[in-house]
């Protein structure tokens, strides 16, 4: 959006003519102050823009700004900083996602392009090209490594006020949900109690630790983790329990090698931690290996 409304224009020959034929009397060298919708096309005065993504105010020249909108499918101004903003609404008006890479044809017509030229499907695959990336990678020296990490680091601080992703709550979550995966033992128990429970939900994730099975019963929350001595560490086990139980649940650990409590003892286990003060219960199964869990 044009902030600028009106701007000093010296006149020339260029634009003598046009501005005689607004009706401006003047002459050669003379300076006017004209509104920024009567500047000819071509104009290379300086106008105030604000970014209709950000709000910030910046400055470009008439005749650019002109050009950039021509060209625009969204016809929207922007700053440096929003320039991604505005490529991915492109891309989504013109092939329907924020990438073009994520479509099948796009991957495939790049995939073709490089057979054709090189004869692999990656660039990295010719063993001279393969070469020369290697080279041009030994060649950056340790100060623009350095630099080019700083730049990095600044790019993030001023998109998104962090200097690296993983400190963003959406991006920690995100990967944490992709990265975890409920067992055959976590569903068998949330199948078990699902029923019995209007808020249970399982893989949830609950601040920076996805909780095997969750569940909210009246004024509790109760973490259920199912415990296979092979794979826990009593340490890490004992550290993360005092941080859920700081964060106002209650944790309820299902210690065993592969087998599954009963339905009414694993129900009596989460109503009796709902009906004491305790913040910590366990049902231990017979093949359990508390041996093999110390040592881990």
């Amino acid at each position: 959006m044009i902030v600028t409304q009106f701007v000093d224009i010296k006149i020339g020959g260029k634009n003598i003519k046009h501005y005689k034929a607004l009706g401006y009397d003047v002459k050669l060298f003379d300076v006017i102050n004209v509104p920024v919708k009567e500047l000819k096309r071509g104009s290379h005065a300086r106008i105030t823009v604000k970014c209709d993504y950000c709000g910030e105010k910046i400055k470009k020249y008439y005749k650019s700004l002109l050009s950039e909108r021509d060209k625009s499918i969204t016809k929207k101004d922007c700053c440096v900083k929003c320039i991604y903003k505005k490529n991915r609404e492109t891309n989504l008006k013109l092939y329907g996602v924020e990438n073009p890479m994520h479509r099948k044809e796009v991957r495939n017509k790049l995939r073709d392009t490089i057979m054709n030229l090189y004869g692999v499907e990656n660039i990295s695959q010719n063993l001279i090209y393969a070469k020369k990336i290697g080279e041009t990678q030994k060649k950056f020296s340790e100060y623009k490594k350095k630099a080019m990490l700083a730049k990095m680091k600044k790019t993030m601080l001023e998109r998104y006020g962090e200097t690296s992703p993983l400190k963003l709550e959406h991006v920690r979550k995100k990967r944490l949900e992709q990265s975890t995966k409920a067992s055959s033992q976590q569903i068998k128990i949330y199948e078990m109690i699902k029923n019995e429970f209007d808020e249970i939900y399982i893989n949830h994730i609950f601040s920076k630790l996805s909780l095997d099975i969750y569940i909210v019963f009246e004024k509790h929350k109760i973490d259920i983790e199912y415990d296979s001595w092979y794979w826990h560490n009593p340490l890490v086990d004992r550290r993360r329990d005092e941080y859920v139980k700081s964060m106002g649940l209650k944790v309820l650990r299902i210690k065993s090698g592969h087998k599954l409590p009963r339905k009414n003892i694993l129900l009596k286990k989460i109503y009796d931690l709902c009906n004491s003060d305790h913040s910590y219960s366990e049902i231990v199964l017979n093949d359990w290996n508390e041996e093999g869990y110390r040592k881990s």
